[in-house]
C-alpha cells in the first residue's frame, strides 16, 4: 500500500489483493501437534512473502476464514490462525492485512466485539 494512503483511497486505483489459503487443521491440545501447526504457519508466512514479494503493485494480503456446517447447523472451523497468517505475511511484505470473519456464526454481538478487539490488537 502506498505509505499514508488509506485502503479506501487505494480502492479507486484498482488494488491488488492476494488471498492466501490457510492451514486446514485444528488445535487438539496435544503439545507436539499444536507446535507443528505453529511451525507450519511460520513456514507458510515465509513462503507467501517469498513468492509474492516481487509484485510491486500488491496492496494487501487477505486470509479467509473457512467454515463448514455440520448436519445440525453448527459451524466446523477448518481454518486456524487466520489473523496470524494474514498479519504475519502482511508484516513481512509491509502491506495491509485483511482478515475475513464469517459473522453469521458468532454467538452474540459481545463475542463479535471481542473478536474485533482481539484482531485489532
Amino acid at each position: 500500500m502506498l505509505k499514508g494512503m488509506a485502503f479506501s483511497e487505494v480502492l479507486h486505483g484498482r488494488p491488488l489483493i492476494f488471498t492466501a489459503l490457510l492451514l486446514g487443521d485444528s488445535k487438539t491440545g496435544d503439545k507436539v501437534h499444536d507446535e507443528k501447526i505453529v511451525n507450519n504457519l511460520n513456514s507458510k508466512k515465509n513462503e507467501i512473502a517469498k513468492e509474492i514479494r516481487s509484485i510491486s503493485r500488491l496492496n494487501a494480503i487477505s486470509v479467509p476464514e473457512l467454515i463448514e456446517e455440520s448436519l445440525d447447523g453448527k459451524p466446523s472451523y477448518n481454518s486456524i490462525y487466520t489473523r496470524a497468517l494474514a498479519s504475519g505475511s502482511a508484516h513481512l511484505l509491509h502491506k495491509d492485512a485483511i482478515v475475513n470473519k464469517v459473522i453469521a456464526h458468532v454467538e452474540s454481538y459481545e463475542k463479535f466485539v471481542e473478536w474485533v478487539s482481539e484482531t485489532y490488537s
